[in-house]
């Protein structure tokens, strides 16, 4: 092959020399206690292309020199003074004394050579390596079936792929004893992804591997490397195509529930209040008469408020015999918002239809929907939300809390990201960025002078709240803290936004909660982060010794079948309370903290 033609294919195609000494890495556990044991560690690497690997023994302590037929990536090599030669590396092998060599490597060397010589670079191998000498072949895995169909007829040196099973079988048929199997380079993600894509499937695992044969040798040399055997790593085809199996089968249960659901009391009971909010015509109720204030019974408001047309239509309805006993489905009895997280029985209570019926939205098993209700009614039957008080929501996007706060004539600064920074992250283009004023009152919940005068806009960045913001009666976050860069930037971000308020202030904050586990979870991401029960718990018992008041939120997760139910992508509009999302199963928590007098 013209030898120009093959150095442009190399240098489009080969990894960068730094990325392919990180990946070289993964072996030191099964070379470096040699160095320990042998005074004169030495190394033969087949085919040393550039150097990497030599470089590496080389620091950490070992005699090295390579053999390579091209020239052109040697050059490297004696660019950096190693000691390696152009020429035929399995021949080279031949001339080897016996028992000299403490690690003889073969990096995507064997998949271009033929099966005499494959067969000849492991006896030979088994022949001049020391006693406890390490064996190690690395090439492509066609277990990958885009490596096998596509990736490995890339390179047109290559001669066949060469299944790990055969290579395992011809390292112990030539009498090395231990022999491991690496399957390397993998996705990261892919380990902790129990429900794969169908191309996960095709192109997901292990895209190389590795088979490292050790020489017998002194017990003491066997067992200075027990440990680097025992180690697991990769992803097998068997491995995914089991976990896709399943993730099919949990999508035939999930469906098999949504038609049991759909059959269900309770399920009807949600379309109910669908139907019911349906029929509004949307007026918004002031807040001093809604039929949930605390000032008087529910009885009260109903009379009070039967001269409304459309929305005391749908209030007489709401609070009819019928519903009253949908109400009574909620264990505690008369129903109060605390710290929670996200639950079906809060769909059904009034409260929510009620609410939604504020918002101008239609009532939907949806937790993103239920962030709002949770802060609303948190705020409102606490007292916070009077003419007289000012509040501050952070990342506020589009949603309709400011101007429906405005509306009850509180004084509202509504804050979000700069554009610039929004748009590098991608919330510019949705419904969850605030550029303006303007956006904060599209749904008309406020008449536009008044949200004129009692909404102010204002940029900010969560993880820098201006020390001017303090001062205020409640503050509120739905959704935003777990975009904020980490777990750790998130639940100081809740630290830092008591000092917006004044003391007895109210704080309510929703956020994610991963429910799969209280160990592994999603964290270091701008995307995303999931913060567990343990996350939680760490920051109420750093509120409570700051002297805050936070109500104990509630834990527990097995209502009734829509609580056990997840939503898998692509993701439902009307049954949505819980998710599953980069393989851990989440849904919202609401957390509500009374600022203490110390501070």
């Amino acid at each position: 092959m013209n030898e120009k033609f093959y150095r442009a294919f190399e240098e489009k195609f080969y990894a960068p020399r730094q990325v392919i000494t990180e990946l070289r890495k993964q072996y030191l556990p099964f070379v470096l206690p040699l160095t320990k044991i042998y005074e004169a560690a030495e190394v033969f690497d087949i085919g040393c292309g550039r150097g990497e690997w030599l470089s590496l023994m080389q620091e950490m302590g070992f005699e090295v020199f390579g053999v390579d037929l091209d020239a052109g990536m040697l050059q490297d090599c004696w660019d950096r003074d190693l000691p390696v030669k152009e020429g035929d590396a399995v021949e080279h092998l031949k001339t080897l004394e016996n028992d000299s060599q403490a690690v003889i490597s073969a990096f995507h060397v064997i998949e271009h050579i033929p099966f005499e010589a494959l067969r000849q670079v492991v006896s030979e191998s088994f022949r001049a390596l020391k006693p406890g000498g390490i064996l190690i072949m690395e090439t492509p895995n066609p277990e990958n079936l885009l490596v096998a169909t596509q990736n490995f007829y890339l390179d047109p040196t290559h001669i066949r792929p060469i299944p790990s099973d055969f290579l395992t079988f011809l390292t112990k048929y030539h009498g090395f004893p231990r022999v491991k199997l690496l399957r390397l380079h993998e996705e990261p993600l892919l380990a902790t992804n129990m429900s794969p894509s169908l191309m996960d499937v095709i192109r997901g695992a292990s895209p190389d591997y590795a088979v490292i044969a050790q020489k017998e040798g002194p017990p003491e040399v066997m067992a200075s490397l027990s440990t680097a055997f025992l180690s697991q790593g990769g992803m097998s085809l068997e491995d995914i195509v089991r976990r896709y199996d399943e993730r099919l089968l949990r999508a035939e249960q999930a469906e098999n529930v949504r038609q049991r659901l759909r059959q269900s009391k309770v399920w009807r009971l949600a379309r109910w209040i669908y139907n019911i909010a349906k029929k509004s015509k949307h007026a918004l109720i002031p807040y001093s008469n809604s039929p949930y204030s605390q000032s008087s019974s529910v009885v009260e408001k109903q009379k009070k408020h039967a001269s409304y047309s459309d929305s005391g239509n749908v209030l007489r309805e709401l609070n009819s015999s019928s519903y009253q006993h949908l109400a009574s489905i909620s264990p505690s009895g008369p129903y109060t918002f605390r710290s929670d997280i996200c639950r079906s029985r809060h769909f059904l209570m009034p409260l929510y239809a009620y609410w939604c019926q504020q918002f101008r939205e239609k009532p939907r098993l949806h937790r993103k929907q239920w962030e709002f209700v949770f802060i609303v009614h948190a705020l409102h039957e606490r007292g916070y939300l009077q003419a007289s008080n000012s509040g501050i929501g952070f990342g506020v996007g589009k949603e309709p809390l400011p101007s429906l706060f405005a509306a009850s004539g509180c004084k509202i600064t509504a804050t979000d990201l700069a554009t610039i920074t929004a748009q590098e992250l991608g919330w510019a283009t949705s419904e969850q960025h605030a550029a303006s004023h303007a956006d904060l009152n599209q749904r008309g919940l406020c008449e536009p002078s008044l949200f004129q005068q009692q909404v102010d806009f204002q940029v900010v960045d969560m993880n820098s709240i201006p020390a001017h913001l303090n001062g205020y009666d409640f503050c509120w976050s739905s959704c935003a803290l777990e975009h904020l860069g980490s777990i750790h930037n998130g639940l100081t971000f809740i630290l830092r936004s008591l000092d917006t308020l004044r003391p007895g202030g109210l704080a309510v904050h929703t956020t994610e909660l991963n429910l799969t586990s209280n160990i592994t979870t999603i964290d270091n991401n701008r995307s995303c982060v999931l913060f567990r029960r343990q996350d939680i718990e760490l920051l109420i018992l750093q509120l409570r010794k700051l002297g805050h008041h936070v109500e104990e939120p509630d834990f527990s997760t097995c209502d009734s079948e829509l609580d056990r139910h997840v939503d898998m992508p692509p993701y439902s509009d009307d049954q949505h309370i819980r998710l599953n999302l980069h393989n851990f199963d989440c849904t919202s928590i609401g957390l509500i903290i009374r600022k203490g007098n110390a501070r």
